[in-house]
């Protein structure tokens, strides 16, 4: 497990978490992590939870988490994730837990999400 949050982390700082290849549980939320960051983190295919959760991620690049197939539990809480992410999101369905609480995420965009997803707990 490895916990970054609430550190002056940013994005390029992910190359130097590369090597931790059976890493399982990340923790990158209170930080400055951005959209683009997120390609990074192919590189870590153990990954099973990842907290990103009050980060500067808006949904733009939440695709490229789809190369961790290992992914079961994934914050996105307090985020600027709207209703336009809900294409991504639908696709996480091999997610156990989603967190959206505090994102702008409109009440019928999570209940089509819920519908794309029956077997995610979402929070």
């Amino acid at each position: 497990d490895l916990n970054l949050s609430h550190t002056n982390f940013a994005g390029t700082g992910l190359e130097k978490i590369e090597p931790l290849q059976q890493l399982e549980t990340l923790d990158l939320s209170y930080t400055g992590v951005r959209d683009d960051d997120l390609s990074q983190l192919k590189a870590l295919p153990a990954l099973k939870t990842l907290g990103l959760g009050k980060t500067r991620i808006t949904g733009t690049n939440l695709a490229a988490l789809l190369e961790l197939p290992m992914l079961q539990a994934l914050n996105l809480s307090g985020n600027s994730i709207d209703d336009s992410a809900i294409p991504d999101l639908a696709r996480f369905t091999h997610l156990k837990q989603l967190g959206l609480a505090e994102t702008k995420l409109s009440a019928e965009g999570l209940q089509r999400l819920q519908t794309s997803l029956p077997t995610t707990q979402l929070r």
